[in-house]
């Protein structure tokens, strides 16, 4: 039995999808703090061993009863929340961080520089590995590979995830061909193609097509008004979709015949599927010396002035998509998740990187 738990803390609905699987997957338990996530991993993760406490009430819980919890803050807020506890009991807790997503962005804010602060890593694979820079890696106790998780767990839940996936579409004509918009948030890249599209994606969709847009909770968060309207816009809507409080993202993209994003991780998740990708290059960056526009290299890129003609574009590319692309996908999908990681090496993986990253007595003066 792993002596560590998963931890989601607050509202945050993007984190649900990589901690929910990982704990299924660990047979590991996943302590929230949030009435809403709760009942959201609830509904669509069958076999996760779920604790809900406040904030207050979990700290202690963890620091009681584990010695190690994974989770997608950085160890820097981990250390905040679990201060008093820790300091009360006088035993740390080991912060082991695990990506929401295999994304390229810190290409340009160099946010996964920060995680040399971190003592112990998750890693997807190589791709992720030659991301974050020997200068972390030296200073980080231990990393663990993960695989493609998410895509393992999707195929041991299928028939679970396509009933609950297919009933949150069923307001979508299964007939038509489904295309599926993964718009990032404005963080301080400001790469969210989202304001500059959205009426070009809605106003020039054909009538054979449907359409899902997926936005990161993040941009909801920080336009409520703006989505608001959309809601009323779209309500009942025969074609088009917004989906949002829905963290199963394999099973969604199964269903979908072409991804259009921008620099959203999901489009990494796609490249298992092996489908036609859209980049919208809001910032009409230079995908060819830009590390941060890597994926593009595995579908077409649009520039803004060209996304009226989205449409227009998928059209000619589809014939050829596979001939195009198909092996640089395979190549990418390889580079960025490696070979399949079963269950129990994965256990094995965490066992060890756990074992290797505790405290120990020479580490007494934590406190």
């Amino acid at each position: 039995m792993l002596d560590v738990a998963a931890f989601l803390y607050g509202p945050a609905w993007h984190h649900i999808d990589h901690l929910a699987p990982l704990a299924q997957a660990l047979g590991i338990s996943l302590i929230v703090t949030d009435e809403e996530i709760e009942e959201g991993i609830q509904r669509f993760y069958p076999a996760v061993d779920l604790k809900r406490l406040d904030r207050f009430e979990a700290a202690t819980y963890v620091t009681e009863e584990y010695s190690s919890i994974i989770s997608c803050l950085p160890k820097v807020e981990i250390d905040q929340l679990f201060f008093f506890a820790q300091h009360k009991m006088r035993k740390p807790i080991v912060p082991v961080w695990c990506p929401h997503g295999q994304s390229d962005k810190g290409a340009i804010s160099g946010f996964l520089k920060l995680l040399k602060q971190e003592r112990a890593l998750l890693l997807y694979g190589r791709r992720m590995l030659d991301q974050v820079s020997q200068e972390v890696i030296k200073e980080v106790r231990g990393v663990a590979f993960l695989g493609h998780y998410r895509l393992r767990d999707y195929d041991k839940y299928k028939s679970f995830y396509d009933e609950k996936t297919l009933a949150r579409l069923k307001g979508l004509k299964p007939s038509l061909r489904t295309f599926f918009y993964a718009p990032t948030w404005n963080d301080s890249e400001e790469s969210s193609s989202f304001f500059a599209a959205y009426h070009e994606l809605i106003d020039h969709l054909p009538k054979d097509t449907n359409l899902i847009i997926k936005p990161h909770p993040n941009l909801v968060w920080q336009n409520p008004s703006f989505f608001e309207k959309i809601r009323e816009e779209l309500d009942g809507h025969p074609h088009i979709l917004l989906l949002e409080d829905f963290p199963l993202i394999m099973p969604l993209l199964a269903k979908c015949d072409v991804y259009i994003g921008d620099s959203s991780s999901i489009g990494y998740d796609f490249l298992a599927f092996d489908k036609p990708m859209v980049f919208l290059n809001q910032n009409e960056r230079d995908p060819k010396l830009d590390q941060g526009l890597y994926l593009y290299k595995c579908g077409i890129q649009v520039l803004p002035h060209e996304y009226s003609k989205i449409y227009e574009k998928i059209e000619n590319l589809l014939p050829y998509d596979k001939e195009l692309f198909s092996e640089i996908r395979r190549e990418v999908y390889h580079y960025a998740f490696g070979e399949e990681v079963s269950e129990n090496t994965l256990k094995s993986s965490i066992a060890t990187l756990l074992e290797n990253t505790a405290y120990n007595d020479l580490e007494k003066d934590f406190f």
